[in-house]
């Protein structure tokens, strides 16, 4: 049988094997959805969103929260976007990141959603949050375990998250598992 690569096809038959090779590669996507989220929603509509969502961190943030990610975003925080889903694409694994940004543009808001984002897509596996001082540290993570706690449309469409090992300054994630940590340098 030829494939939608034989030159031999006419165009019509190359469209037809693309679309159900597309299709097909869709489906595989979602029921891949259902099975990295056992306990989130299984329907078309939820599917359709973290597929969506995987490696588009922008429409993430928009979809997940709305009440946070109500104004137009910047050029600087489309370009932590970019970075980022640039490296979760070319699946590159165990970087560091340091941001430097003016007082009170939303770094560390963006940052925290992109936590979220990396951890329930098993983007990165092992993540710590660091600070010169403990407790600053302990209160960003205590805020991005709060978000898997307590935000209804993430918990409805990855399910609960909630672990054996589930304190204030160190997590892991049931689906994917995947752990958090505050550190300090000292």
């Amino acid at each position: 049988m030829p494939t939608a690569l034989d030159p031999r096809l006419d165009d019509i038959e190359f469209l037809r094997l693309a679309g159900l090779r597309r299709k097909h590669r869709q489906q595989q996507q979602r029921e891949g959805a259902r099975l990295r989220w056992p306990q989130g929603e299984q329907s078309p509509d939820a599917d359709t969103i973290r597929t969506a969502c995987e490696y588009d961190q922008e429409r993430f943030a928009r979809t997940f929260f709305p009440d946070i990610c109500s104004s137009p975003f910047n050029a600087l925080h489309r370009q932590f976007f970019a970075k980022a889903d640039a490296r979760n694409r070319q699946q590159e694994r165990g970087w560091r990141d340091a941001t430097a940004a003016p007082r009170g543009s939303a770094k560390t808001t963006i940052k925290k959603i992109q936590v979220v984002h990396d951890l329930l897509y098993g983007h990165e596996k092992y993540i710590g949050i660091g600070s010169a001082n403990f407790d600053h540290a302990r209160d960003k993570v205590k805020d991005i375990r709060t978000i898997f706690e307590e935000n209804d449309l993430v918990r409805r469409i990855y399910g609960p998250q909630e672990t054996n090992s589930w304190k204030e300054h160190d997590f892991i994630l049931a689906h994917p598992r995947g752990r958090l940590r505050t550190f300090t340098p000292k």
